[in-house]
């Protein structure tokens, strides 16, 4: 019986840590790579595209959906209101609604940002700057910080839509324009415990990065680069170099691999760079447009770089900055992406689900859906999670089984 108990807790903990692993308790994934664990899903869909097991109307919005213990939460905008919604993941039922008034309105209405999940907490940020942290057991709001209020910043034309990034007891996000970059609030009690630089934010959401062994917060913000120390502000280093674009759409989120850091924008002045990153700021490795993309991040896996580029799929190789192939017709300039082993799920900005082998030499298609879900912007990513697949479009998320059972 003593031996007994032991082992007891040990397969417990085992199994309790495993079920961990599989949460996604931000875009992107636990890491925000891009990259889902290769466990249990099918390499090929059958024809006509894999099984539907359910649809939920959701609201209206740009904000991937999240996922933790057998739960799904979706960010959205309904009646005016930004309502943040938990949903059972095996049977789409709606568990708890929350919201608050004044969500974004303006042109191409709805959230942007994904939220974060943390603990027993849920963290979003609405698209006119309320930074709010809730409850998961039932919605109920902890504590609201007004950005802007905080900032004297102002919102940009589309909108906020940084999603935030916590680092142990702090959060961070852009601000607008006219003020501070961005802002660090205690996650805990939703006090603000500094502002960055008054140099004006963007739409990107903030990195992290390793250099030296000192943290670097990195800001892909309003007009330009900069790091900023993440336990005080304090500006470490800004890039010498213009990152200005058409409209001001600094909006992907800086790729870090290692001390490199990889960024990219669109419109006019399009282009990309990959840096690295030193105790005396960045060091540009090479440049170029290969990957110009607006506001979807590539995903790296094991030195290239998938990602889209104005439509285009592209593998470029992190090293050289050369793209080894192009597909076209498959993503849209907003279509974005999920890897899992050397496969690539696609989820065009019109709902056209592909499934494909992409290597560093080629892409191979192995399956499609032509419409998995209806929207002429759909920008949500899609959410891989307990093998299902859910993908969000202009006011409904559909789920789908693509386990390999």
């Amino acid at each position: 019986m003593k031996l007994f108990c032991p082992i007891v807790l040990a397969v417990a903990l085992i199994v309790t840590l495993a079920a961990r692993a599989e949460n996604v308790p931000q875009w992107r994934g636990a890491d925000r790579s891009g990259i889902v664990p290769d466990k249990g899903l099918a390499a090929a869909w059958p024809e006509g595209g894999p099984k539907k097991l359910w649809s939920l109307k959701v609201g209206i919005g740009f904000a991937t959906p999240v996922a933790a213990d057998g739960k799904i939460y979706f960010f959205n905008l309904d009646g005016g209101n930004d309502v943040l919604e938990a949903v059972d993941a095996a049977k789409g039922t709606s568990l708890w609604k929350q919201s608050y008034p004044r969500g974004y309105n303006d042109s191409y209405k709805g959230t942007r940002a994904s939220p974060v999940i943390d603990g027993n907490r849920i963290y979003t940020y609405g698209g006119n700057s309320q930074l709010v942290a809730w409850n998961l057991a039932d919605g109920k709001q902890a504590w609201m910080v007004d950005v802007f209020k905080e900032t004297g910043g102002h919102n940009k034309q589309w909108g906020m839509a940084s999603n935030p990034l916590i680092d142990g007891d702090r959060i961070f996000v852009q601000s607008g324009e006219g003020g501070n970059a961005a802002i660090c609030v205690d996650k805990n009690t939703g006090k603000v415990l500094w502002k960055s630089q008054p140099t004006g934010g963007g739409y990107a959401s903030p990195a992290m990065a390793t250099v030296g062994g000192a943290k670097q917060l990195i800001l892909f913000a309003h007009k330009h680069v900069l790091a900023v120390a993440p336990d005080t502000g304090k500006l470490l280093w800004e890039l010498n170099e213009p990152w200005e674009t058409q409209y001001d759409v600094n909006a992907a989120l800086p790729v870090i691999v290692d001390n490199k850091m990889f960024i990219t924008n669109a419109y006019s002045n399009a282009k990309c760079g990959l840096y690295e990153l030193t105790d005396d700021g960045p060091k540009k490795l090479w440049g170029a447009k290969e990957i110009t993309g607006r506001f979807q991040a590539p995903i790296h896996d094991n030195g290239y770089l998938y990602g889209n580029s104005e439509g285009l799929l592209k593998c470029v190789d992190i090293k050289t900055g050369k793209t080894t192939w192009t597909e076209r017709n498959l993503l849209g300039i907003g279509g974005s992406m999920v890897r899992f082993g050397d496969k690539m799920i696609l989820l065009s900005e019109r709902g056209k689900l592909t499934l494909g082998q992409a290597t560093p030499e080629k892409f191979t298609k192995i399956s499609q859906m032509d419409s998995a879900v209806d929207g002429k912007q759909v920008w949500s990513s899609p959410l891989v999670y307990e093998g299902k697949l859910v993908v969000k479009g202009e006011d409904e998320a559909i789920c789908y089984d693509i386990s390999g059972k």
